[in-house]
């Protein structure tokens, strides 16, 4: 999902859903971070979220359709309790495309190194491809990558407490 330019690669990083500066701030911040790491660049696109439930479902819907474009390489999202943490989590089930989500607290932290990824997976090929890519990016560069294996009701195990029980 990368294309070339110039001789860099060019990663368009949306943001979805910022309520305040300080939001668009934190995850752009992040966004160049995690670009860095990469060695890509990143052009930040914003879209916002309508309070009532019709324009939330749009912005939603906007958003999954613009991840669609090839040259979307990753959606930055803030998270807080909220407005917009309904979709949020939303957007995350649906995404093709690796997440990344920015916590948003009254008291931010900077953000210049990215030396950890979490990835959680359910299981899924779907998930696991999905993220494939930005994975062996990460890899690649030196980057600590932890997988978490996510479990729903129906994906856990009745009981996984011993070696012998573990899936591969």
């Amino acid at each position: 999902h990368r294309h070339r330019m110039g001789g860099a690669s060019l990663m368009r990083v949306m943001l979805a859903f910022p309520s305040s500066e300080v939001d668009q701030r934190a995850v752009t911040a992040a966004s160049c971070a995690l670009a860095s790491v990469l060695g890509l660049r990143v052009e930040p696109r914003r879209l916002r979220a309508d309070h009532d439930a019709a324009g939330a479902r749009a912005a939603v819907q906007a958003v999954l359709d613009a991840v669609t474009d090839p040259a979307v390489a990753l959606l930055a999202l803030p998270y807080s309790p909220g407005h917009t943490a309904h979709l949020v989590t939303d957007v995350i089930q649906r995404c093709p495309r690796p997440v990344l989500v920015v916590p948003i607290s009254k008291r931010q932290l900077a953000t210049t190194d990215v030396d950890r990824v979490l990835v959680p997976l359910n299981g899924t090929a779907l998930s696991a491809d999905t993220v494939a890519e930005a994975v062996g990016m990460f890899c690649a560069r030196g980057v600590d990558v932890v997988v978490l294996h996510v479990f729903d009701e129906s994906t856990v195990p009745k009981f996984w407490d011993q070696a012998e029980h573990a899936r591969k």
